[in-house]
């Protein structure tokens, strides 16, 4: 028997063809449309990346939408976040994307979103789940419409909410890369209209993505190749569904993604002192920007919806996670990699210096990952890592993670997709962290 795929508030993903199927994305798309019968839905979004697989389950999702009397507007290949922007700003009735995010091409993945232009949260998803293996009532009065140019709106909003003619005087010059994703056409969109002199490198959103999806520096080098090549005076890498961001200097080298959201948070705070929300997975590079400034800087569980109703519950003016997701509320209310461009390039003018000097700046910390095989009920060996290290500051309510005196912190929590632990330390050196890695390790 082939395993379902997991199914979470970020939706399902697996292995297209194995756990996730025709079969498996059917029973669930299903029940979502139950759900949206159920609160009386009438109309509702479709967006998917780039992947080989996502015509098949768009045609899928369409059949039953559409059959459940619900109004389909499909916007084929466009970014999560335009998906998310459209639902609020149209006052849909829900959402689907089609996306596997930084995973393999072989991968992919169903987002399901509510009215509220958020992914359902966890009251919603254990009512979708309920309903598995029902099927929607028919209703004949079901249709699609395909719109491919709506994401353009998505740009239009960016630009209202930023200082464009400030970014314009620099005539930035700048590379993107797409990754063949679903950022192809949107994002040098937007730079072109900040004035940049733009040069886009992998924009074919054939499903055959140019390197490997991850955004990291590793997978980048065609990116910092390019920037070298052409002058660059920066350079921005979306993943396939294009919510996340990661930076390149002007000297071709990759910038580390948790200075992402630790930029955007310096520009925005510039402008807009607030409070700001992150996940407990983020560095303190961005705490102690918060902190310099007399504000608050709270942490939620990882997951882009937990941080997002932390932004709602403390009424803060970004937030974000530390994998390069920058979440601007005035602008969108989830990760959006345009955002991050559009925030990015106010500071880079702001500052008045290259981006290589501004990062060097910025409050510097190691931060070391590693992850394990784990079978089990982690609360099993929290009270035990607790006890093991009596001079931290334990936090259990996502995993565990432990804030020492000397601004250290260790982290363990499990993986939603993968029976795996990851271990996330960070300190100013790198021996403090991989310490904290490796008694973490002894431990288990």
């Amino acid at each position: 028997m082939v395993q379902e795929p997991k199914f979470t508030i970020s939706g399902l993903r697996g292995v297209w063809g194995e756990d996730l199927n025709e079969e498996s994305a059917r029973r669930h798309i299903e029940a979502f449309a139950v759900f949206l019968q159920k609160r009386s839905g009438k109309k509702v979004i479709l967006g998917r990346d780039s992947r080989k697989s996502g015509p098949i389950i768009s045609a899928i999702a369409i059949d039953i939408l559409t059959k459940a009397g619900l109004e389909v507007i499909d916007i084929g290949i466009a970014p999560t976040p335009t998906i998310i922007f459209l639902i609020r700003t149209m006052k849909l009735d829900g959402g689907i994307m089609l996306t596997a995010s930084h995973n393999p091409p072989e991968y992919n993945g169903i987002k399901f979103l509510s009215e509220k232009a958020l992914y359902v949260d966890a009251d919603e998803l254990i009512e979708i789940k309920t309903y598995l293996g029902s099927q929607p009532t028919d209703n004949t009065g079901g249709t699609v419409n395909e719109d491919l140019s709506l994401g353009t709106q998505h740009v239009e909003h960016v630009l209202v909410n930023i200082d464009v003619d400030l970014i314009k005087s620099k005539n930035f010059k700048v590379v993107i890369d797409t990754i063949n994703g679903a950022g192809y056409k949107l994002g040098p969109i937007l730079l072109e209209r900040l004035g940049c002199v733009v040069t886009v490198i992998n924009d074919t959103p054939d499903g055959n993505f140019a390197h490997i999806p991850e955004p990291l520096a590793e997978n980048l080098t065609g990116l910092a190749d390019k920037v070298k090549e052409v002058g660059a005076d920066i350079g921005f890498a979306q993943d396939p569904d294009a919510d996340r961001l990661v930076l390149c200097n002007e000297k071709g080298e990759i910038v580390f993604e948790e200075y992402t959201l630790a930029l955007s948070v310096k520009s925005v705070l510039q402008k807009t002192p607030g409070d700001v929300v992150v996940n407990l997975s983020t560095s303190n590079t961005s705490e102690d920007l918060v902190n310099d400034t007399g504000h608050k800087l709270y942490r939620t569980k990882v997951g882009e919806g937990n941080v997002v109703e932390g932004i709602i519950t403390h009424n803060a003016v970004i937030g974000g996670e530390g994998s390069g997701g920058v979440i601007y509320p005035t602008m969108n209310l989830c990760r959006d990699s345009l955002v991050g461009m559009a925030l990015v390039l106010e500071l880079l003018v702001k500052e008045g210096e290259p981006i290589s000097e501004i990062v060097s700046k910025l409050p510097k910390y190691e931060l070391v990952k590693t992850k394990m095989p784990f079978e089990g009920k982690l609360t099993n060996v929290i009270e035990k890592v607790i006890n093991a290290l009596p001079d931290g500051k334990p936090d259990t309510q996502d995993g565990l993670r432990i804030d020492f005196p000397d601004r250290s912190w260790v982290q363990i929590r499990a993986s939603n997709t993968e029976p795996i632990i990851r271990i996330w330390a960070e300190a100013k050196t790198r021996e403090r962290a991989e310490e904290l890695v490796n008694n973490i390790k002894s431990l288990l």
